[in-house]
């Protein structure tokens, strides 16, 4: 039959047994807790890499596709240039071949009437010498006047086809020759020209 010394040492030894299994498994609950933890910050720093890679390829790939559009921007932009040149030419001969003919004047007329009704004052026009004789012709037969304003030849000549213009008064003057107007054209359709190539804007 036990003693009470072997229960109390038996007790005390179970107690030791029980403290040292809870040691051990706390021991271990935390070795596996630092080992789920350590398993999450490598996963979130593999994660973190993966998506910097991909942030890089993505940046790579929208550059390469950046590059690439500039690319064919400047190609269509050269193309662009290279048709508006060959408009202009294309325009400039036929005026050169019109130059002198009734149909010339009468485009000078018309400019004429126009410039009066933009400045709705009095003016006075430049034009080339060769022009002179057929725009005071004009002007007589008009009574020196275009849509109610009165128009006079400056002294002043030009050397392009076409004409300027300026207020008596001084406070405007516009500049109407075939070139000008011609230039004036083509800046009006270049969006038209842009999205017709299909050349994206950055």
């Amino acid at each position: 039959m036990p003693t009470n010394q072997n229960v109390a040492l038996l007790t005390t030894i179970t107690e030791y047994d029980n403290l040292a299994f809870e040691i051990c498994a706390e021991a271990d609950m935390r070795g596996l807790l630092a080992a789920r933890d350590q398993r999450i910050r490598d996963q979130a720093l593999t994660q973190e890499r993966l998506a910097r890679r991909r942030t890089a390829l993505d940046d790579e790939r929208e550059s390469e596709l950046s590059r690439l559009q500039i690319q064919k921007n400047l190609k269509l932009a050269a193309a662009a240039q290279d048709l508006v040149a060959e408009v202009r030419d294309r325009v400039m001969k036929q005026l050169q071949a019109l130059d002198g003919t009734e149909q010339y004047y009468q485009a000078v007329q018309k400019i004429l009437k126009e410039v009066a009704i933009c400045f709705g004052d009095d003016f006075e026009v430049l034009c080339r010498p060769a022009d002179k004789q057929r725009i005071v012709q004009f002007l007589q037969q008009n009574g020196g006047k275009l849509e109610g304003v009165s128009v006079r030849l400056a002294d002043e000549s030009i050397t392009e086809q076409g004409i300027r213009a300026r207020v008596v008064a001084g406070y405007a003057d516009v500049d109407e020759t075939f070139n000008n107007r011609i230039t004036r054209a083509i800046k009006a359709t270049e969006p038209q020209l842009v999205k017709m190539l299909g050349i994206a804007t950055m």
